[in-house]
């Protein structure tokens, strides 16, 4: 801040040291607690995910810092402003002329303490919008700090016409304690922001999640979330909000906690590395269908980092069937696969994890859409082989392919499309319900999957 008489040798103000000191006391004060205000909503944008985010934002501790350190330039900007403002709020016994006076004192008024409530209410918003997107302060620290610089630059621009250039060496001292203090404020982050991060990340850990860029429509049923990660070498499971230590003790849950009357109408949302071997991926899924449940939706993520957010459930819907699987690694025998009378051919499909065999010929993950285009009919199956040398992704990758052809056979063969009236009313379902059924029966989904050692 300023030091007292700064302006005494060319305009003889005689500013007492009651007040000089009072204008550094409500300075950092105001200073500081805009400060801890901005912390404060930048804390509450992490709790703020309703309990619905697949992981929680993690931030690195110099990333942290970077990021109080831009809060507190703000604050000490503005603070640097009500420090003005006192300092000439009324005249002393050598004033300031008072046109000077009062355009100093409009300097601070008028920008910095519009320009800090829009920044409170940009701050909810973002506080907001970073529940559904992730937004670090960081990434525009660069903006942050130039805006800084401009509202200390316009606190001076009267002071600077008036006293020309005896009043750059108080200037350049104002910014040196202004930056110091900078540096001391993202010292700290007034709450105890690590240990409540560190809280959340262990009650919602991160998933490196496969990569897909096709999704699979909304899906109706009822859900539970289910997220397995690993830990220490160990896998964990999370059922919903509920940590499990093993598989035997998920299977427990939820064969206890769910009513098998229900099981039926629940989809299992599956959130699973995508480096995960196959044969955990065989274990749920079989274990599942004993058990009575139809449905699962593996989770995944665009392949564009910028369009992924942590909010995402978009992924892909199977039903779940019979996973054939050696004696070795099925302790219960799985009732019989039902006999499917249409089917009159089948395609062996062995995944690896950069090519996929079909009979003597290897494909590329980018050739596996063309490849469904030219073999999907109405009788002929695909059994996808594997085992746990094969990683969840390259299983991912093969169904979305999969899917992604019937999709475009369906769309391409589509006779009728639905038309709307007023207010979304459709206008022709019933033939498009109708069309709908031919397409599926031309184009079905039909696949079997083996285990194998």
């Amino acid at each position: 801040m300023l030091r007292k008489g700064f302006l005494r040798n060319r305009n003889k103000l005689n500013i007492s040291k009651k007040r000089f000191w009072i204008s550094v006391t409500l300075g950092f004060g105001a200073s500081f607690s805009f400060y801890t205000l901005l912390c404060l909503i930048n804390l509450f944008s992490g709790l703020f995910d309703f309990g619905i985010a697949n992981y929680v934002i993690a931030t690195e501790a110099a990333e942290k810092y970077w990021q109080n350190f831009n809060f507190a330039i703000i604050s000490l900007a503005l603070g640097n402003a009500m420090f003005l403002l006192n300092l000439f709020r009324k005249p002393d016994n050598n004033p300031v002329p008072g046109n000077v006076r009062l355009s100093i004192i409009n300097d601070q008024r008028f920008l910095q303490f519009n320009f800090s409530y829009l920044l409170l209410k940009l701050g909810f918003l973002v506080a907001i919008l970073s529940t559904f997107v992730e937004t670090r302060v960081s990434e525009v620290k660069f903006i942050l700090f130039l805006v800084a610089i401009v509202i200390f630059l316009e606190s001076w621009k009267s002071i600077i016409r008036h006293i020309k250039k005896a009043a750059y060496k108080a200037l350049l001292l104002n910014l040196t304690i202004i930056l110091a203090s900078a540096f001391c404020f993202a010292s700290t982050s007034i709450f105890p922001s690590e240990n409540i991060e560190a809280n959340q990340v262990n009650s919602n850990p991160y998933v490196d999640l496969p990569v897909s860029d096709f999704t699979d429509d909304v899906h109706y049923f009822r859900k539970k979330k289910l997220k397995i990660y690993e830990e220490n070498n160990h896998l964990l499971y999370q059922l919903e909000n509920e940590k499990i230590q093993d598989f035997d003790l998920l299977g427990d849950y939820l064969r206890e906690e769910i009513s098998k009357t229900f099981r039926h109408e629940l989809s299992i949302v599956l959130l699973m590395p995508k480096d995960i071997s196959m044969d955990n991926l065989v274990k749920l899924e079989n274990h599942l269908k004993r058990l009575g449940y139809n449905y699962i939706k593996y989770i995944t993520k665009l392949s564009d980092e910028n369009l992924v957010s942590r909010f995402d459930n978009r992924g892909l819907i199977k039903k779940i069937g019979i996973i054939n699987t050696p004696d070795s690694v099925l302790k219960v025998p799985l009732p019989p696969q039902p006999n499917d009378d249409v089917v009159s051919k089948t395609i062996q499909i062995y995944l690896g994890e950069n090519h996929y065999l079909i009979g003597n010929e290897e494909f590329k993950k980018d050739e596996l859409v063309e490849f469904f285009v030219k073999h999907i009919e109405i009788a002929t199956q695909f059994n996808y082989v594997f085992n746990k040398n094969v990683s969840y992704q390259s299983y991912i990758t093969l169904l979305a392919s999969h899917k992604q052809a019937i999709q475009d056979l369906r769309y391409n063969d589509e006779r009728v499309k639905l038309k709307f009236k007023d207010y979304f009313r459709p206008l022709n379902r019933k033939e498009y319900e109708e069309d709908q059924k031919r397409l599926k029966k031309k184009f079905p989904l039909l696949l079997i999957e083996t285990y194998t050692k």
